[in-house]
């Protein structure tokens, strides 16, 4: 549900629902909840240390992605917090995401970032499994079954 933007801008507002995590997040479900009503989007991301200095975003830091697993939410939402091409797949795996954030993770220093990573990002995450047969193959490992190629 875009919220309209002000004549100005023309297109609609998207509000994306931020949530930081560092560690185990305990009342995560209650913070998702809060910001449901209010968010098109939620968008979960690695909080960066507080006795690190850092950027507000691009720090190449994941968090837990367990803490996502077998989670469904009321709103559209979206993985990020130090996603590159070496771990991306594992990160889609855990936590079923359909859509996913990158920066620092194709950047070829700070703040500089590198066609070629762009491009294997993006052909990677296109051509992993479906959120759905990531979650029926779970189920089938977890019955000793296996699902057939495709």
């Amino acid at each position: 549900h875009p919220h309209p933007a002000p004549p100005s801008m023309g297109a609609p507002l998207i509000v994306l629902g931020i949530l930081s995590i560092v560690g185990g997040v305990l009342g995560l479900p209650a913070i998702i909840h809060a910001l449901e009503p209010v968010a098109d989007w939620l968008l979960f991301d690695a909080r960066p240390p507080s006795n690190v200095a850092s950027l507000p975003g691009g720090n190449g830091l994941s968090f837990d992605w367990r803490l996502l697993a077998n989670q469904e939410f009321g709103r559209p939402w979206m993985l990020s917090g130090g996603l590159n091409p070496g771990n991306l797949a594992e990160a889609v795996a855990e936590t079923n995401a359909h859509t996913v954030d990158v920066s620092s993770g194709v950047e070829e220093r700070p703040g500089k970032k590198d066609p070629a990573k762009i491009i294997e990002f993006v052909e990677l995450a296109n051509s992993l499994p479906s959120p759905e047969r990531n979650k029926a193959q779970k189920k089938a490992q977890a019955l000793g079954l296996l699902l057939p190629e495709g």
